[in-house]
């Protein structure tokens, strides 16, 4: 009883949504909490208005310029943002933060500081056509390390037949093993698991824990842009 497997999340189990519009704050964050314990992941609805997008927008125009919007096999991503009230009202939300520090049972650490991110792959990939690519954004089934916990903000709308980040629900509460290395595909389809699709329209927040196998699903010629920031329990590597 050292180790404790996880529960598999069944296919027609996949709730990590939260229409925000209809909550309250503390529901937002009780919510949130729960499905992040649960799945791994979570996904806050039109969490930001477009007033606030696009006031961010205006104000780092010249860094959403940086970014590369062509067809591509590599991800783009910004300079260091200069900080400002915009930014840093995004950053420390007080509702994420407060999800955050539900599930983790403390108060986050910032860990290093937000970029403007964006991919537009060349190609589309599929469960069925898994291309052995040389794409350099993360396209395989992967872990960052768990002490990390990741919100990020779309600034596209984004369904299924867009590129949009995957997980697979409930690995985060595999026993965690330093540098466990890839899934394949082929693994993932073979052993039934569940995928979660990160998607939702524009302003919306995805939050998942480092520990949970995640991917990005590529569908060529659309773009994926985010706003990513970082935050870990206190023990940390970079």
């Amino acid at each position: 009883k050292r180790f404790l497997f996880p529960k598999k999340i069944k296919k027609n189990d996949i709730n990590i949504y939260i229409d925000t519009k209809s909550l309250s704050k503390n529901e937002i964050i009780e919510i949130a909490a729960k499905k992040l314990k649960k799945y791994g992941t979570v996904v806050l609805n039109q969490y930001f208005n477009e007033e606030t997008l696009s006031k961010f927008e205006n104000e780092y125009k010249n860094y959403f310029n940086m970014l590369s919007y062509q067809p591509s096999n590599r991800p783009s991503k910004t300079d260091t943002l200069p900080l400002s009230k915009t930014l840093a009202d995004l950053w420390f939300d007080e509702t994420i933060i407060s999800i955050i520090e539900k599930y983790i049972k403390r108060l986050p650490v910032a860990r290093n500081y937000p970029l403007i991110n964006s991919v537009t792959p060349n190609y589309t990939e599929t469960e069925d056509n898994y291309i052995r690519s040389k794409a350099q954004f993360p396209r395989h089934w992967h872990i960052d390390h768990s002490t990390l916990i990741q919100p990020a903000i779309l600034f596209e709308n984004i369904d299924e037949k867009s590129s949009h980040m995957q997980v697979i629900l409930g690995s985060h509460t595999y026993p965690n093993v330093s540098n466990a290395g890839n899934l394949s595909g082929e693994y993932v389809i073979k052993n039934n698991l569940t995928i979660g699709k990160c998607v939702g329209k524009r302003g919306s927040v995805q939050i998942h824990c480092g520990n949970i196998y995640h991917r990005v699903s590529a569908v060529q010629n659309s773009t994926r842009t985010w706003l990513k920031f970082e935050f870990c329990s206190g023990n940390n590597w970079s």
